[in-house]
């Protein structure tokens, strides 16, 4: 329009009118374009600040699953059974590890979002520092839990080592508490060759 207004021929008085016509229009079209600019920035914003939002949901919500599952009680009631749950804890630190690299994503994209001047950089900050402090009370249970199944697991060994000595000793003592010392010297030295093993183990 504006190309075929300039080449447009005619009196000056519809000229000067068309003239004032098209640059009307031009200034209504940029004011357009400046909107739908300032639009597309404010719905970007939105956007990214949207999907912080559920990322750092999602985050959260794991890592309270996993806090939760490193305060419950060791419940095993036998060596076998600390053991599997050591297993499961192992497990669950390498997934930690893991997942901390997901999460180191996500703080510097919230981090990029405060850097990027957004409008609600106070609330993701806030965000951002909640989930740091929920992070360090999971490595601290996660820690915490490791050294209670260690404990676990030791005490059920020395309760196990400590019935099996006592069911041995329980079946040796009638062995040593027996009066019997033989009727001959055949069978005292067959006792006698018995009570030296016995000794021996």
């Amino acid at each position: 329009l504006v190309r075929q207004g300039a080449a447009a021929e005619g009196p000056p008085q519809p000229k000067q009118q068309l003239t004032q016509q098209l640059t009307q229009l031009e200034e209504a079209y940029d004011s357009l374009l400046a909107a739908a600019k300032d639009r597309k920035a404010r719905l970007e914003d939105a956007r990214n600040l949207y999907q912080f939002l559920e990322d750092h949901d999602e985050e959260e919500g794991w890592v309270t699953d996993k806090q939760r599952i490193c305060r419950a009680d060791v419940a095993a009631k036998d060596l076998r059974g600390v053991m599997a749950l050591r297993q499961k804890h192992t497990a669950l630190l390498h997934e930690l590890r893991a997942r901390d690299h997901v999460s180191q994503r996500h703080r510097a994209k919230g981090q990029s979002l405060i850097d990027a001047k957004h409008p609600k950089s106070a609330e993701i900050e806030r965000r951002l520092s909640s989930l740091n402090q929920q992070w360090e009370v999971l490595r601290e249970l996660a820690a915490a839990r490791e050294k209670q199944l260690a404990d676990a697991a030791e005490a059920h060994q020395f309760y196990g080592d400590a019935n099996e000595a006592e069911s041995w000793m329980k079946e040796k003592r009638p062995l040593v508490a027996t009066e019997d010392c033989g009727r001959d010297a055949p069978s005292a030295g067959a006792l006698l060759a018995r009570q030296r093993a016995l000794h021996d183990d």
